[in-house]
């Protein structure tokens, strides 16, 4: 689920997969976004701190260093992400998303492929 100021996010029919790996965070979209990103990928440099409350996310983008600070809460195999999209100075204080916030949440849900 991709939601933007309390409603769903104007390109969440398109965002299909979120990877992990490593310090990397590529958000898949079914449509490249510009030449040279295959599948539409857009990549994040990221860490988690669990030293906070809310726990904070920082991320930076890797096509053009705009960062990203976030909060997010991992429940089981679910991880809620949440973040300004207007100003990276500070993370929200928490996940809601009214009109006019300026907010996205995120909400994954872990795959699995039966073979683990």
């Amino acid at each position: 689920m991709l939601e933007q100021d309390g409603k769903p996010a104007p390109d969440a029919p398109l965002l299909k997969l979120v990877l992990f790996k490593d310090d990397k965070m590529s958000f898949r979209y079914l449509f490249p976004r510009a030449q040279g990103f295959e599948y539409g990928d857009s990549v994040f440099l990221y860490g988690f701190d669990a030293t906070t409350n809310p726990k904070v996310i920082r991320a930076t983008d890797t096509e053009d260093g705009t960062p990203l600070l976030g909060i997010y809460v991992l429940d089981g195999d679910t991880l809620k992400l949440c973040w300004n999209r207007d100003d990276n100075r500070d993370p929200p204080a928490d996940f809601a998303t009214a009109s006019g916030s300026q907010r996205r949440l995120m909400v994954l849900n872990r795959w699995r492929d039966g073979s683990a």
